[in-house]
């Protein structure tokens, strides 16, 4: 079975893949075209046949929270790990889940926003190539 997960978020489009042992993973920057550069990511051969789809983030259909509990449910039951907290980082907010036995127990977020100074250094490097 080949499973796609979809994270739309506000500054980027992230795509994994994953089907057995094999996984990939991609992310790309939209800058305010999201279904489009979603469109080329879906488009891309490693993603073909894939049988499950599941998005988050804007335009999704799944929520973070519940991405990321099935997330920590899969890694648990196929490797055993255990963590104590996840950060989700994104162009608009940075928050922690902290975890008990595997499972979401707080979620702790940071409302200070740094004004777009990432997205200014991601265009300031382009600039400079």
């Amino acid at each position: 079975m080949s499973y796609v997960g979809i994270n739309i978020g506000a500054l980027t489009v992230k795509v994994v893949a994953v089907q057995s042992d094999f996984k990939n993973a991609r992310v790309m920057a939209h800058q305010g075209r999201p279904a489009e550069v979603l469109g080329q990511l879906l488009a891309l051969p490693e993603l073909a046949g894939a049988e499950y789809f599941g998005v988050c983030g804007h335009l999704g259909h799944i929520s973070e929270f519940d991405a990321i509990q099935r997330a920590l449910r899969e890694v648990r039951e196929r490797s055993g790990g255990e963590f104590d907290a996840v950060a989700s980082l994104g162009g608009e907010s940075f928050l922690v889940y902290t975890l008990t036995d595997g499972r979401v127990t707080n979620v702790l977020s940071h409302n200070k926003c740094a004004a777009g100074s990432g997205e200014f250094f991601v265009q300031l490097i382009g600039r400079m190539g």
